[in-house]
């Protein structure tokens, strides 16, 4: 679920970069052949690496859409044309600010999208569980939603007179190893992590 939540975002990203860029540059010869000056150009490529940074709300594709435009815009728009040493020097420099501008710009547009998701996720399980009937569909409903929260598998333990049950799991979960349960019981018993990644009991399959 993660890789394909991930390659479906950079194949949205790619598309939306690439569209817009084009679009950029057919404007800009549009523009060139209305006789608006060189400026007028410039200015239409600021919007659409800035549109990038909004739309995608990556720095990768904001960097890489920032580079390609001041390459494209100095080699076909910038005297002397075709070429690109640029008469203007305060270009380069000028795209340099725009680069990073463009790359604060889609770390918050980022967080803005993560804080929105995050709301409307918490949003959304509240109404569930006003609907849920009974410890299992709670669960399942934790769960499912923990899983759009993280994109990653679940495993689940329900505790029982200060003991752990048996595990369900949710999502691609891989086997559990032997010290799977036996960090799960640790982290309930003292409530710190352990498991993957972590110093006690780090042959677990699982982070708990």
């Amino acid at each position: 679920m993660h890789r394909e939540h991930t390659l479906h975002r950079h194949l949205r990203n790619a598309f939306a970069a690439v569209t817009i860029l084009a679009l950029s540059i057919s404007l800009g010869f549009l523009f060139d052949s209305l006789g608006f000056k060189e400026v007028s150009i410039y200015t239409e490529f600021i919007l659409g690496i800035l549109l990038v940074a909004v739309l995608t709300a990556d720095r990768l594709y904001s960097a890489m859409t920032s580079i390609c435009g001041i390459l494209i815009f100095n080699y076909l728009f910038a005297e002397p044309r075709l070429s690109f040493r640029a008469a203007n020097y305060g270009y380069p420099v000028d795209f340099i600010v725009l680069l990073a501008v463009s790359l604060l710009i889609s770390t918050l547009a980022y967080k803005s999208e993560q804080l929105s998701f995050r709301t409307r996720t918490l949003l959304q399980t509240d109404q569930l569980f006003l609907q849920a009937n009974g410890t299992e569909q709670i669960i399942s409903i934790t769960a499912d939603q923990l899983q759009r929260l993280l994109n990653r598998p679940l495993v689940f333990f329900m505790a029982d007179n200060g003991a752990l049950q048996a595990p369900q799991c949710f999502g691609a979960v891989s086997a559990l190893h032997d010290d799977d349960r036996t960090a799960a019981q640790w982290t309930f018993a003292h409530a710190l992590d352990s498991g993957k990644y972590t110093e006690h009991y780090p042959a677990s399959g699982c982070c708990y």
